[in-house]
């Protein structure tokens, strides 16, 4: 009985014990979620109210796939996409039916994504027994470099990458867990977790083809395990077909698209700027200090032996890694090999559309800053666990203080993208000479109503890149805006004369030659536009105004209708309908155009004024009072001084004539505003 009674109170506590560890341990895996939770939310405040910058336009904004039902299908179906990422376009599909132009959602929608590859990245390296994995990821979520990834919208790509690049590595590691190496075929469990990690790959692959190297990875990760038997090769074999097959696609999209330039480069000069690629992300990695938007172009002069040294340190310290694999340099092999073949697509053997400006990038050491951090984090772990005494101390708020530090940086970096007329201008400073940020620039202060400065960024962008036809289309929009017109003209006619199938500036001209009254020559170049871009409804509707003003109605209203075919929200297009149907006797068709135009701009004042008369016309006394006061109330909130002259003496004129017949109630029909 007693020797019960004493095993019985020896399981006691190890009951106990067993029941509080995991209850301490899933209470400090909690504390170090909530943590990189909270230091991503904090870091990134700022950027979350930034607007749209540079590829937003293209990817977002103005792309008219992402706006159009049918847009899932053209993005996966067709080549009309400038890139076939699928995944990552179908994200952007998706959010504008949910946050439409308001940036902030498509921000918060980046923060989730990097919160969760964090936490990817941490349970990945302590699969692979990597020590310090925790701080690792942490050092990983607050990293300046990183801002370009998280906080430009356009970035999205590099985090949908990511996010089923570190799926893929996660998934084919539990399948290792349940297949040892020599089974030829795998265990049903280890199977499921196979065609994941494939499936996670593709995914991968079609949120941006930069992760193409993810196959190589595998295999250097197999070796950081184990060693590699011919049973891995065939395994990943499929991977390997499919980064090839999916890659060739990639190429083909970037080749055949027309608004890709890609600089022209000898095998030579793509050499030397690949082993200056490793050093200056290494640089950034470890001292991310100096950062910029966009960096300056490199000038690679073969000639120089300057040149030449980066890609024989690289060459060295990767044959000295090699020499001593089986030794002290394993681990430095592990994270030296992840960090070169992870950026192996961005070290300019394949050209992109974004080199032309610049040969490096923040946003290109997205994947290979992993390797960097977690060598880091593994050397300081170990360094930790033999330290004693005071110095044990120091090295324990050694990442304390590093993740405080790289967090203000970040904090400060994300501020710039609050605010994209601050982040085209702190560009700028440190690179003059980048003509797309002057082009921008230009952009973001017309936008703003600065039209001097406006002006004088887009001048500095022509002289930077003359034969940038964009440059002079703005140009001269905004020329036009600070009533320069004959500048105007001159700046679309070189960039029609720079991209003859460029349709923005037929049309831009056809506005401005309307304007000036050379009508005729107006349609010709409307017609132009047309030619090039037959599903523009703005053409459509401009062309409807133009023969409603010289009095050519049933042209007028076949493009009105057309105007209206491609859009039926297009509020103009209804205004200019109602008053060619009212030049034509139809007012109660014309009443519903003009109605439908103002559920669509409750603030058209124009239309207010023409709907009075045509309730007039109807003899809708009350109507037409109701009316012409909501068109009154709305010139004068505007600020429309002349306007709410001519619509209060109507309205003085109407009252007048009804009160001057009192048998009737109404005035007789006229196709016109009373005098």
């Amino acid at each position: 009985m007693s020797k019960q009674n004493n095993s019985s109170k020896k399981l006691a506590p190890q009951a106990q014990l067993g029941t509080y560890i995991p209850s301490a341990l899933r209470l400090r895996v909690s504390a170090r979620i909530a943590l990189i939770v909270g230091a991503v939310l904090i870091v990134y405040l700022p950027s979350i109210s930034g607007g749209f910058i540079l590829d937003d336009d293209n990817l977002l904004t103005n792309s008219p796939i992402v706006k159009t039902s049918d847009g899932l299908y053209r993005f996966w179906c067709t080549s009309e996409a400038p890139d076939y990422w699928p995944v990552t376009n179908t994200t952007f599909w998706i959010e504008w039916r949910i946050w439409g132009m308001h940036p902030t959602g498509y921000h918060i929608t980046n923060l989730i994504l990097h919160i969760v590859a964090s936490l990817l990245i941490w349970l990945i390296l302590r699969k692979l027994s990597i020590p310090g994995a925790f701080w690792a990821a942490m050092i990983f979520t607050v990293h300046p470099v990183n801002v370009e990834s998280v906080a430009w919208i356009a970035q999205r790509k590099n985090l949908i990458a990511m996010l089923f690049f570190l799926l893929t590595i996660l998934c084919y590691l539990k399948a290792e867990m349940h297949s040892p190496p020599q089974d030829r075929l795998y265990r049903p469990q280890a199977s499921r977790w196979y065609w994941l990690s494939l499936a996670a790959f593709v995914l991968a692959m079609l949120g941006k083809g930069s992760v193409a190297i993810l196959p190589v990875l595998l295999l250097l990760i197999v070796w950081w395990l184990r060693p590699i038997t011919r049973w891995d090769l065939v395994r990943i074999a499929p991977f390997f077909v499919t980064a090839l097959t999916l890659t060739g696609v990639n190429v083909w999209f970037q080749t055949h698209s027309t608004e890709v330039a890609l600089r022209n480069a000898g095998f030579l000069e793509h050499m030397l700027g690949a082993g200056g690629v490793v050093w200056f992300y290494l640089d950034k990695a470890l001292f991310p200090v100096d950062l910029t938007f966009v960096y300056s172009q490199w000038h690679i002069e073969a000639d120089n032996p300057l040149w030449w040294l980066p890609l024989l340190a690289a060459l060295i310290v990767t044959s000295v890694l090699w020499r001593y694999r089986k030794g002290w340099s394993r681990p430095f092999l592990f994270a030296w090999g992840f960090f070169c073949i992870a950026l192996i697509p961005v070290m300019g053997f394949v050209d992109v559309g974004f080199m032309q400006h610049s040969l490096v990038a923040d946003h290109y050491q997205h994947i290979a800053l992993i390797a960097v951090i977690a060598l880091a984090a593994a050397l300081w772990s170990r360094w930790y666990r033999k330290a004693q005494g005071a110095v044990r101390w120091a090295v324990m708020i050694l990442p304390i203080v590093a993740a405080g530090a790289l967090a203000f940086q970040t904090w400060a970096q994300s501020g710039l993208y609050c605010d994209k007329i601050t982040l085209y201008q702190v560009t700028l400073e440190k690179n003059p000479n980048f003509w797309m940020g002057h082009y921008n620039l230009g952009n973001a202060l017309a936008d703003v109503g600065r039209l001097p400065e406006a002006i004088e960024h887009y001048k500095q962008a022509l002289q930077l890149n003359p034969n940038y036809c964009k440059a002079h289309n703005n140009l001269g929009v905004t020329l036009v805006q600070a009533g320069q017109y004959q500048e105007a003209i001159e700046h679309y006619r070189q960039s029609i004369k720079l991209n003859p199938d460029y349709p923005d500036a037929y049309y831009n001209l056809g506005i401005i030659l309307d304007k000036t009254g050379h009508t005729r020559e107006a349609i010709q170049y409307y017609e132009q536009a047309l030619r090039l871009k037959p599903n523009d409804f703005e053409v459509y509707n401009n062309l409807g105004k133009i023969f409603l003003d010289i009095g050519r109605l049933p042209e007028a209203i076949e493009y009105c209708e057309q105007a209206l075919r491609l859009n039926s929200d297009y509020p103009t297009a209804h205004y200019n309908m109602g008053k060619a149907l009212v030049k034509t006797d139809r007012t109660p068709e014309a009443v519903e155009h003009f109605q439908q135009a103002l559920r669509l701009k409750p603030d058209f004042t124009d239309v207010y004024f023409d709907l009075a008369s045509a309730y007039a016309n109807m003899h809708h006394s009350s109507d037409a009072m109701g009316a012409a006061q909501k068109a009154l109330e709305l010139a004068r909130s505007q600020g429309q001084t002349t306007q709410a002259e001519e619509i209060e003496a109507w309205l003085n004129t109407y009252r007048a004539r009804i009160s001057g017949f009192p048998n009737e109630s109404l005035p007789s029909k006229s196709a016109h505003p009373p005098p």
